[in-house]
C-alpha cells in the first residue's frame, strides 16, 4: 500500500487518509489547519483548502495562490481561514494592496512583516485601507512590524470597531492618539513610537479606547511623558491590567512620581514594566533608589529595581526585575555605577 503512494504529492497522500474515515480526519485535522508555504511552493492546486485555518506566505506568493480564485470569492475555496501571515513585504510595489478589500471581510487575523531596509520606511497606505468601508471588516487582530506607520488627519475613513488587538511601529506620539481615534474597540495595543515631536499640544487626552493590555516603546527622547501619563489615567484607569512602558526623557521620572501619579490611579493594574533612561547626574542615583524603597516597590518587585549610569551620556537607567524588553539603549563599556534596590 505504501508503494502505491511514494510517487504522490504530499497533500494529495494526506486528502487520501482524510477520505477513510470521520475519526482519522478527526485525529488529524489540528496538523493540516495552519500551513506554511515558503517561496516557490505554491501549488495552485492544493487540496487541503477546505481545511486550512492559517496560512503563511511570501507577499509576491499572494497573486499564485489567490489569483485563479478571484472569481469564485477566497471565501468559498478557502472556507475556515481565518488568519494570513504575510512576510518579506517590500516597501514600495506590494501586493497585499489589490488584496486587503477581498481580506477584510473575513480575516480575523492579520501580521505582516515588511522587509527590513536601511533607514525609517513610512507607511502611508495600509492604515487607509484598514479605515476605509468598516462596515465590512472582521478583523480583531492586526501585526505590521518593520514599517513605521504614518497616520495623517483622515477625511473619508471612518473608525473601525472590529479590531481588538494591534502591534505597530508608528511615526510619533500624535499618531498614537490618531490611532486611538479610529481603533475604539482596542483593548490590547503595542506599540513603538519611532520619533517624538512636541505635537500633543492641544491635542485631547479622552479617548473612546479601553485599553487592558498597553505596551509603549519609545525610541527617541519623550517629552510628551505628561500627557501620556493623563492619557493612561484618564481613559484606562478601570480597565488597564499590564503596562510595561519603556522610555528615555531629559527629565526625571522617580519613583514616587510614578507610584503616586500612575500607578495608584489604575484600579485594576496587576503587572507594571518599565525601563527608563532620564537625564541627570551620577549623584542622582542614590535618591532614585530611595524612591523605589516604598512598600509598594519592595512587594510587588522581590528581585528589586536595577540602575545605572551611563558615563558618557550623562543618563542614568532604571528598570523592573525580572527585564521585560527585547532589547538595551546605550550598552557599552560607559557603563558605571550600577545598582540594585536589593
Amino acid at each position: 500500500m505504501f508503494s502505491k503512494y511514494f510517487a504522490v504529492q504530499t497533500t494529495h497522500i494526506v486528502q487520501s487518509f482524510l477520505n477513510l474515515s470521520i475519526r482519522l480526519n478527526l485525529l488529524i485535522q489540528q496538523y493540516i489547519t495552519r500551513i506554511h508555504l515558503p517561496p516557490g511552493d505554491v501549488d495552485r492546486r492544493f487540496v487541503l483548502q477546505s481545511s486550512v485555518q492559517t496560512i503563511k506566505l511570501d507577499d509576491n506568493e499572494l497573486e499564485h495562490l489567490f489569483s485563479y480564485s478571484a472569481l469564485n470569492g477566497i471565501r468559498l475555496v478557502y472556507p475556515c481561514l481565518k488568519s494570513i501571515i504575510l512576510t518579506n513585504i517590500p516597501p514600495r510595489d506590494a501586493k497585499y494592496i489589490e488584496y486587503f478589500s477581498w481580506f477584510r471581510p473575513f480575516l480575523l487575523l492579520l501580521k505582516m512583516n515588511f522587509l527590513i531596509t536601511g533607514g525609517n520606511a513610512f507607511n502611508h497606505h495600509l492604515l487607509n485601507r484598514i479605515f476605509e468601508n468598516n462596515d465590512d471588516c472582521k478583523i480583531e487582530t492586526v501585526s505590521v512590524k518593520y514599517s513605521i506607520l504614518s497616520i495623517q488627519e483622515l477625511e473619508h475613513e471612518h473608525p473601525c470597531s472590529s479590531i481588538k488587538s494591534s502591534t505597530l511601529n508608528v511615526k510619533s506620539y500624535y499618531h498614537l492618539l490618531s490611532l486611538f481615534e479610529y481603533l475604539p474597540a482596542l483593548e490590547l495595543c503595542d506599540v513603538r513610537i519611532s520619533n517624538d515631536v512636541d505635537d500633543s499640544k492641544g491635542r485631547s487626552t479622552i479617548t473612546e479606547v479601553r485599553l487592558k493590555q498597553f505596551f509603549c516603546t519609545i525610541l527617541s527622547c519623550f517629552h510628551n511623558y505628561d500627557h501620556l501619563e493623563e492619557l493612561i489615567v484618564r481613559n484606562f484607569s478601570s480597565s488597564l491590567e499590564h503596562l510595561p512602558i519603556y522610555l528615555k526623557t531629559s527629565y526625571i521620572i522617580n519613583g514616587e512620581i510614578l507610584e503616586s501619579k500612575l500607578i495608584r490611579n489604575l484600579l485594576n493594574l496587576q503587572q507594571f514594566q518599565f525601563y527608563i533612561t532620564c537625564l541627570t547626574n551620577e549623584n542622582d542615583i542614590d535618591m532614585l533608589i530611595r524612591t523605589h524603597q516604598s512598600d509598594y516597590w519592595l512587594q510587588n518587585y522581590p528581585d528589586g529595581i536595577m540602575f545605572y549610569y551611563l558615563l558618557d551620556t550623562n543618563y542614568c537607567a532604571s528598570f523592573s526585575l525580572p527585564y521585560a524588553f527585547d532589547h538595551f539603549e546605550y550598552i557599552s563599556n560607559n557603563i558605571c555605577n550600577y545598582r540594585l534596590t536589593r
